[in-house]
């Protein structure tokens, strides 16, 4: 009989995550969340949720302040937040966004009380973080009623290679979801390698002091149901609430950066000072 000098190696078997369980629960973040500047404690609060105060006055995502960030699971799947959104002021604009040197998000949005579902791409900005645009709308479409809830929906592909997209939805109910926009095909330039991450986020084109509670998080693997509705068609935007140049800033909110088209005087007892060539506050 012969005797083997060479014993088999062992497979190592991995665990397969298919899902990240709905998180934000309990009263701190998890070691799984990232912010994507240093945030400001006195704007969000966990407690059996994320509540997103507007930190800043802004047209642009990339300058919020407090957008908090959640790696995505690949080679593809799919985030959902739930929003409570009756605390919104106008101007106010919460979403989920695929974030990187090149951006799109769906948001909701208050137009002073009528609240819009807006998917917006375009957003990019260069190997110097300057914001080279702000985005526009790709589609959208205004909401019925005084809605307190929406759930908004993200689905990413980031296999290896080019041609990868993301797409979005929106539902009023959490069960049945509408698609928006169109397919949104992903960067993979190397400058941003660290890739696109989910991103949730809350700020002001108007002022300060409106908030969003974002109940949870939900991550799964794949693509969603193929039960979905598809949104083609945009109803016309009518948001006005944005700041107009020549106008007063209050304190803590933007007065300058690149592509900036708001107030660059602040009012009494705050001082416009540049962070960088890409945002300026009023301090």
């Amino acid at each position: 009989m012969e005797t083997s000098l060479h014993p088999e190696t062992p497979v190592i078997q991995f665990p397969q995550i298919n899902s990240c369980p709905p998180s934000l629960q309990g009263t701190t973040l998890g070691p799984q969340w990232e912010w994507n500047h240093n945030p400001d404690s006195s704007y969000y609060s966990v407690n059996n949720g994320l509540t997103l105060k507007t930190a800043t006055v802004t047209t642009t995502l990339y300058a919020a302040r407090n957008t908090l960030t959640h790696r995505i699971l690949g080679p593809d799947s799919t985030a959902t937040i739930e929003l409570t959104i009756s605390s919104m002021k106008a101007g106010d604009r919460s979403g989920l966004a695929m974030l990187r040197d090149s951006s799109a998000y769906v948001t909701v949005i208050n137009n002073g009380g009528v609240f819009r579902v807006s998917m917006v791409a375009g957003l990019t900005m260069d190997a110097s973080w300057n914001t080279l645009s702000t985005g526009s709308e790709v589609a959208g479409v205004n909401l019925s009623g005084s809605p307190s809830k929406i759930w908004l929906r993200a689905y990413a592909n980031i296999q290896p290679g080019s041609g990868r997209t993301a797409s979005f939805y929106y539902s009023t109910d959490g069960s049945s979801f509408q698609s928006i926009g169109t397919p949104y095909t992903l960067n993979n330039t190397w400058e941003f390698f660290m890739g696109y991450r989910y991103g949730i986020f809350n700020y002001a084109t108007a002022s300060l002091g409106g908030s969003v509670l974002v109940s949870s998080f939900e991550m799964e693997s794949g693509a969603p149901s193929s039960g979905t509705t598809t949104t083609t068609a945009s109803q016309p935007s009518t948001i006005t609430t944005a700041p107009t140049a020549g106008a007063t800033q209050s304190k803590w909110g933007q007065c300058g950066g690149s592509g900036w088209t708001g107030p660059t005087a602040c009012a009494s007892g705050s001082t416009c000072s540049s962070a960088n060539a890409w945002y300026s506050q009023c301090l």
